[in-house]
């Protein structure tokens, strides 16, 4: 009985699970000018990079992730 319910328990986790994709990628934190964010805005959106934060100061501080791919067009 007791391995029993233990199985269906499981069986119930695995159903409504989500599979999630991990890839190895890199974070960077750039600053630019207010007059390049969107700039970067397009450039991140056409690569595949994800703007992951951003903070307005001074100047715009932006967290990036990216592919492991998109490493080298972002350091061109």
């Amino acid at each position: 009985g007791l391995v029993r319910a233990y199985s269906q328990a499981t069986q119930d986790v695995i159903q409504k699970s989500k599979i999630v994709l991990k890839q190895e990628g890199y974070e960077a934190t750039i600053e630019i000018e207010y007059k390049d964010f969107e700039k970067l805005k397009y450039f991140c959106k056409v690569n595949e990079i994800n703007i992951k934060e951003v903070e307005y100061l001074e100047n715009i501080m932006a967290k990036l992730e990216m592919k492991k791919e998109s490493q080298v067009l972002f350091m061109q």
